[in-house]
């Protein structure tokens, strides 16, 4: 598990562990609470200041790219001995990190559906126009000329479709939606910038199998069995914070300057008002 860690191999790490609660614990319960305890308690022991024992981590979340190296063995081996003989901490924030899925489990299983808050910047979410369709829908529409655009709209999008550089919130949380605010600016020379932030509604985790297609079914069946064995209660995620953003391109077409008659007589999508000439 760990070793998979140390890559960012959230998937691996996550069937590992599951593994080898089914095969060195066969079907003792008492063994699965323990297992799930112990190593759930890494995310939150890194959230309150474990971090600080791995150079280069910041307060929300590590921030290697999956692929590249990190001793997150040494570091569970520094929380193993400050969390011995001391019970799991009763404070809990998120980290982002490879492991944080099986502490979403752990809640799952013995949190008895207590609401969780996380800060939005533990998600470490690489945002990009793809994410707010309807800032990339004004972008692609050759009716908007050069100008300044205000944005205040919702937005909904799956985090899966980043691939593996969101891949560990992607397990937790899966498709989010929210509030994006703030200013497109479209150029003369058919380029575009973005910058505002955007928040997060609450989302609700649950185990169930279907929702989460990156584990082998041996994994996700055994995560089932987990579920019904043990208890569950299905919990609410509460996102405190705004995160910023930012992002720039090239539109996609060509005669962006050129307003269609319809587009010059009402407002853009969601109300948005045209630049004053």
């Amino acid at each position: 598990m760990l070793l998979f860690a140390n890559t960012g191999n959230m998937i691996r790490a996550t069937e590992m562990f599951l593994k080898h609660l089914q095969v060195f614990g066969r079907n003792d319960a008492t063994f699965w609470r323990n297992q799930l305890i112990l190593v759930g308690g890494f995310t939150p022991w890194l959230a309150i200041g474990g971090y600080k024992y791995l150079p280069g981590a910041n307060q929300y979340g590590f921030n290697f790219e999956p692929g590249k190296y990190a001793n997150i063995s040494a570091l569970f081996g520094i929380y193993i001995g400050q969390s011995s003989g001391i019970p799991p901490t009763s404070t809990f924030a998120s980290y982002g990190n490879p492991l944080m899925f099986v502490e979403a489990i752990n809640h799952w299983i013995h949190g008895d559906g207590t609401p969780r808050t996380v800060h939005i910047e533990s998600l470490n979410l690489r945002m990009g126009v793809q994410d707010f369709s309807e800032i990339q829908r004004a972008i692609e529409n050759p009716g908007y000329g050069p100008g300044t655009y205000p944005f205040d709209s919702a937005f909904s999008t799956n985090i899966f479709s980043h691939g593996t550089k969101d891949l560990w919130s992607a397990a937790v949380f899966g498709r989010i939606s929210g509030r994006v605010r703030g200013t497109l600016e479209l150029l003369e020379d058919d380029t575009y910038r973005f910058v505002g932030y955007y928040s997060l509604n609450p989302d609700r985790f649950d185990a169930d199998p279907s929702n989460r297609p990156f584990l082998q079914e041996a994994a996700t069946t055994f995560l089932s069995k987990l579920g019904a064995t043990l208890g569950h209660k299905d919990y609410q995620i509460n996102f405190f914070g705004e995160k910023s953003l930012s992002f720039s391109g090239q539109r996609p077409v060509k005669n962006a300057g050129t307003r269609p008659p319809q587009a010059v007589h009402r407002p853009s999508f969601g109300g948005l008002m045209r630049p004053t000439r």
